[in-house]
């Protein structure tokens, strides 16, 4: 019990990052809080949501080489019901490397988080198309008796 109480302490003093998303397309999102900037390579997840089951998402780990442009997918986690969740290596031509045209969304957020300019709303006013409001004409509202 004695040893166990520094560990504790430890863990009680460690603050928990809150995520911050941003939408990336209707059904896609990045957690900026956890996009990691090191030795010149910038790494961010992409994950995708069901729309119709929130338990069925994937994500997407993306490197770029900041210098290079040099971009893959490092790794996919998928969660879908009734499968056992995890990792998994990217095949086939996900696993290409590639240098994405900067005005491509991935160019796009490559040179965002390279440049430390990212931010929830730089990536949706670029990345994110709010669905349209529908356009049907509402019936008109009887006037109400006073």
């Amino acid at each position: 019990m004695r040893k166990l109480l520094p560990v504790a302490l430890l863990l009680c003093g460690l603050s928990a990052q809150a995520a911050e998303w941003a939408r990336v397309g209707n059904d896609n999102r990045i957690d900026l809080s956890a996009v990691k900037l090191k030795s010149g390579s910038v790494t961010y997840q992409v994950r995708w949501d069901n729309p119709s089951d929130a338990n069925d998402y994937m994500f997407t780990e993306i490197v770029a080489n900041c210098k290079s442009g040099d971009t893959y997918f490092s790794r996919i986690y998928e969660h879908h019901p009734g499968k056992k969740a995890a990792f998994r290596k990217p095949t086939g031509e996900s696993a290409k490397h590639g240098n994405p045209p900067k005005d491509s969304p991935i160019g796009f957020l490559n040179n965002l988080f390279c440049s430390g300019q990212a931010s929830v709303k730089t990536i949706e006013e670029v990345l994110y198309q709010a669905p349209a409001e529908s356009t049907a004409l509402s019936p008109e509202k009887p006037a109400s008796a006073p």
